[in-house]
């Protein structure tokens, strides 16, 4: 799969039963350590994968209480049930979001 870019405009149409979301910015240098991270994971878990930058979307960061980028977040069902904050090494990254998959 891909990573889509997602905006408040269509956040409710395309996140539905479960989907992993990047918050991230273009300034963050921890964002860009973790962009090739999460694109691998994107085609290694069958999952929706989003990423929305803050700084154009600042009421879906602001919806999400995110104070520092990259957060990323599961969502199921509409609720959170995983916040990462921070770039990890992929393995970690990785086994951080199977543990709640």
């Amino acid at each position: 799969m891909t990573v889509e870019n997602l905006t408040e405009k269509d956040f409710d149409k395309k996140i539905k039963d479960i989907a992993i979301i990047k918050l991230t910015a273009s300034w963050c240098a921890p964002c860009k350590y973790l962009a090739p991270i999460y694109k691998e994971l994107s085609n290694e878990i069958k999952l929706p994968f989003y990423e929305v930058d803050v700084d154009s979307e600042p009421k879906l960061a602001q919806r999400f209480q995110v104070m520092s980028v990259p957060t990323t977040i599961i969502l199921k069902n509409g609720k959170e049930i995983l916040r990462i904050n921070g770039a990890l090494p992929k393995e970690e990254f990785k086994k951080r979001l199977l543990s709640k998959l």
